[in-house]
Formats: structure tokens, sequence, C-alpha cells
């Protein structure tokens, strides 16, 4: 299965800069279907998608840890501990901010 990147950058993922505000309602049951399904396809992502996704788990969890364990589940926790520590500090924290922003308005 596809990456699903549609869904993921719509649910904040950053994949280029901070997003203008603005976007509909996330759908928490679609977003949660999307994570298990990348689950299995994490060894499929390049480092930079890798590093995107982590950031965005990271901020999710960190800001808004009661709407990250309702609509994460079990995945998203697991995710994380799949992805392991980020290689590069600085960068993971400059996507965890875009995370921060793209989140911000969807919760």
């Amino acid at each position: 299965m596809p990456v699903p990147w549609d869904v993921l950058t719509a649910a904040g993922v950053p994949a280029g800069p901070v997003r203008p505000r603005g976007v509909s309602a996330l759908d928490e049951r679609v977003l949660r279907e999307r994570l298990e399904d990348l689950g299995p396809s994490l060894g499929d992502l390049s480092e930079n998608e890798r590093d995107a996704v982590r950031a965005w788990l990271c901020a999710f969890r960190h800001h808004w840890p009661e709407a990250f364990a309702r609509t994460t589940g079990a995945c998203g926790p697991r995710l994380l501990a799949s992805l392991g520590e980020p290689s590069d500090r600085n960068r993971h924290i400059k996507l965890r901010r875009i995370a921060i922003e793209n989140l911000a308005h969807l919760f």
C-alpha cells in the first residue's frame, strides 16, 4: 500500500513550510487508519519522510496529549518507538515547530 501522504499532510505532517490556516476539520478515524497502515511500511519511507512523521508525532503527543491518545490509539506510541531517535536534532526541532503550527488550528 502506498504511504497515505495526502491524509498525513492534511493532518499537519511537515512536508514543507507551515501551511496556511483554514484547513477543514480532522477526521480522526481516517487518520488513525492511515497511521495503522503506515506502520508496516515505515521501512519504505525516506529519511526525510521518517523525520517528518517523527517530528509530527512528537509535537502532537507533547502539545495535545489527550487528542494524541484519542486519535492515534496504540499505533501512535508504537510508531514513535519504531522510528527511534532523530539523527539530526536541529532538523527535528525545526520540523517539530512546523508540525506544531500545522496542528494548532486542528486542536
